[in-house]
């Protein structure tokens, strides 16, 4: 795992700031990216993030939740956010409400490329996973569709991930989780550990798998899951 990150670092550090333009349902996103610092993964557009953007407005055609119809009004959250393509690509395709969260480190640039591109239903917010904000800043149970792309590339990514739908993902009929990831070698095990802790207490609606391209004309092979409560958390509003 560790070289694969390196060789993906290597390149796109070497690269200078860029602005990339990507396709949505004919809408137009602009995002700039700077050079990558450090570890500051979340500086880069990933092509998981772009496939899963394109299912949103066919979402409601495979589930039986009115809260993925392109009309719904719905409170989004969207995990590990980076550039923001994904959750930009919510406002534009869908009516929903977004609020998009990534570290401290990543918000400027994420603020940035909202700002660019989106003039209404947004929020941008800091959001650590092993430290999450006060309910007064993030409200627990307060979303109806949680969103997220290629948020395994760390062993103790998956934990986090789930512990963070449990703690915003509405306890109701409605709600859903959509996730997508790539389908990687190097990390088969830490999407093993997301299968196995969504199972306690998720259900999956639907699920599918796409091929397109990242950076580097590499090919990539993404699986997408549409999640929903288990009915005993929704009765009992609880986990």
């Amino acid at each position: 795992m560790a070289s694969n990150n390196l060789a993906l670092r290597a390149g796109r550090t070497a690269a200078p700031n860029m602005t990339r333009t990507f396709v949505v349902d004919d809408h137009e996103i602009v995002l700039f990216e700077p050079s990558w610092t450090g570890d500051s993964i979340g500086h880069k557009t990933w092509g998981a993030s772009l496939l899963l953007a394109r299912r949103f407005s066919t979402l409601h055609t495979v589930s039986s939740s009115l809260d993925l119809l392109p009309s719904s009004k719905a409170k989004c959250l969207g995990l590990g956010e980076g550039t923001g393509l994904l959750g930009i690509a919510a406002v534009k395709v869908m009516s929903w409400v977004v609020t998009l969260t990534d570290l401290p480190s990543i918000i400027p640039n994420l603020e940035r490329n909202v700002e660019f591109n989106c003039s209404e239903r947004t929020d941008v917010l800091a959001l650590d996973w092993m430290n999450p904000p006060p309910n007064e800043e993030i409200p627990f149970d307060s979303f109806d569709v949680v969103i997220g792309s290629d948020l395994f590339y760390d062993p103790h990514h998956p934990g986090s991930v789930v512990e963070m739908i449990e703690r915003y993902l509405k306890k109701d009929t409605e709600a859903r989780m959509v996730i997508g990831f790539p389908l990687r070698a190097s990390h088969t095990a830490e999407v093993a550990d997301f299968d196995q802790r969504m199972a306690e207490h998720f259900t999956i609606e639907h699920s599918g798998e796409d091929t397109g391209m990242d950076d580097w004309d590499t090919e990539i092979h993404c699986k997408w899951i549409i999640y929903r409560w288990k009915d005993k958390h929704i009765l009992n509003n609880t986990l």
